[in-house]
């Protein structure tokens, strides 16, 4: 899942969560996404150790209005749009159709290579 928050504090603005199923898959995210360069601005990625937003979600925003603004503490999640949220889909697609190319491209050349020593 996929949470943007819409929070203007400085300690929440900005602030993507991303949960994933798998931790490896996580782990491989915040390898490849850490120091990276989003917007012109450096992306500071890190675990967080909560699990369970829902406690930390606004309910005033939820139901339409937050009297606090976006500098309430608790988190406004901003709707992630579907076109986005499809384009990201196909990515994660295209990426394990590359991944399984890989892994069968590199079988094929060192199952070539034994059958050319053994020649």
């Amino acid at each position: 899942s996929l949470s943007v928050s819409d929070n203007l504090g400085d300690h929440m603005v900005g602030h993507v969560y991303c949960k994933f199923v798998d931790e490896e898959q996580a782990a491989d995210a915040l390898n490849v996404l850490n120091g990276r360069y989003y917007d012109g601005r450096k992306l500071e990625v890190e675990f967080s150790p909560v699990t369970d937003f829902r406690e930390a979600r606004c309910r005033d925003y939820d139901e339409g209005g937050c009297s606090r603004g976006g500098f309430c503490n608790f988190m406004h999640i901003k709707p992630v749009p579907m076109p986005l949220v499809r384009s990201m889909e196909e990515d994660v697609q295209d990426e394990i159709r590359r991944e399984e190319y890989e892994r069968r491209d590199s079988r094929r050349r060192r199952d070539r290579d034994r059958r050319d020593r053994r020649d």
